[in-house]
């Protein structure tokens, strides 16, 4: 279950600006190049209206996965690969019980197969 209470100390107007900035540019990036970023941006923009430090030192570790692999994303060859995808979604992993889902998309030379567990 996740912890509903962040009791960090909230942030200033400045800093709840920062916050939004920060997720604002980095939007169309995660969408675009670099999906694996999609949850932790949704995470982090569900909290920028009330940002607390908290928020902010998640921004800031964001920024710093993005410094250190500049160059990630998404490279799609012709082939004779099968696209296959893998999902997870869970509840109450997020705070105030929030629904969160993720997906992978890649290439595979087996055939993909789907199951319920």
């Amino acid at each position: 279950m996740a912890d509903n209470i962040d009791d960090s100390p909230p942030l200033d107007a400045a800093g709840i600006k920062k916050v939004q900035g920060i997720v604002g540019s980095i939007l169309y990036y995660v969408r675009a190049v670099d999906n694996k970023l999609l949850c932790t941006v949704s995470a982090i923009g569900m909290k920028q209206a009330s940002a607390t430090q908290h928020t902010l030192a998640a921004c800031n570790q964001m920024l710093d996965y993005l410094a250190t692999y500049p160059n990630d994303g998404i490279t799609y060859n012709a082939s004779n690969m099968i696209v296959c995808a893998h999902s997870d979604t869970s509840y109450a992993s997020e705070a105030q019980s929030r629904s969160r889902a993720g997906a992978h998309i890649f290439l595979s030379k087996i055939l993909c197969h789907s199951s319920l567990t």
